[in-house]
């Protein structure tokens, strides 16, 4: 089940076995293959000795890759430590308790502009209640939430929760166990 998209050659850096993720080497234009959580696309049937000039590796589109674990049709796929695709496990939910001000920009320490915001709370510093200020909203860059013309929460607390989505390389079109290969759609914006 292949449809490849776009495929490119580049340079191997290092051995790739076939149907295994790569990732960006050390110099330009060149591919190894993947670690754990990293890729960029997914080395051909033929994979690439050390030595050999080039490794065509799809992009984008639908290839074969080896799973490296159980998979189900619909995971997201990443790599293991020896470039098989397994299942993204995302790295979990987090919160940060911040110290309210004017309506705008207010620090939350750790989150990145790449994060998913779950919800941002306002505990009143008075009275003790919740409000939902989710809506109001955004993360607008790294340590950074911002709800300018929103709601002021000074002398308040803002209690927010958000995740950061583990990167994938492709979604799983087939189920299948460690050693099957089986194709995956891959996208660029999926990394």
């Amino acid at each position: 089940m292949r449809n490849e998209l776009f495929v490119k050659s580049f340079a191997p850096g290092a051995a790739i076995a076939a149907y295994r993720i790569v990732k960006s080497g050390a110099a330009n234009g060149a591919v190894i293959q993947a670690t754990a959580g990293t890729g960029i696309g997914v080395a051909n049937g033929l994979g690439a000795a050390a030595t050999d000039d080039t490794v065509d590796v799809v992009l984008a589109g639908i290839a074969e890759v080896e799973y490296g674990g159980n998979v189900t049709r619909g995971d997201r796929l990443t790599a293991d430590a020896d470039g098989k695709a397994v299942k993204v496990s995302d790295s979990g939910i987090k919160q940060f308790v911040a110290s309210g001000g004017a309506a705008g920009a207010i620090v939350v320490t750790g989150i990145l502009s790449t994060d998913e915001l779950i919800s941002a709370i306002e505990q009143d510093g008075t009275s003790g209640l919740f409000t939902d200020l989710t809506s109001e909203f955004t993360i607008s860059d790294d340590d950074e939430i911002d709800n300018t013309d929103g709601t002021a929460t000074t002398g308040d607390q803002v209690i927010v929760t958000y995740r950061t989505p583990a990167a994938s390389v492709g979604i799983a079109l087939e189920s299948g166990v460690s050693g099957d290969i089986r194709g995956a759609y891959l996208a660029q914006s999926n990394a």
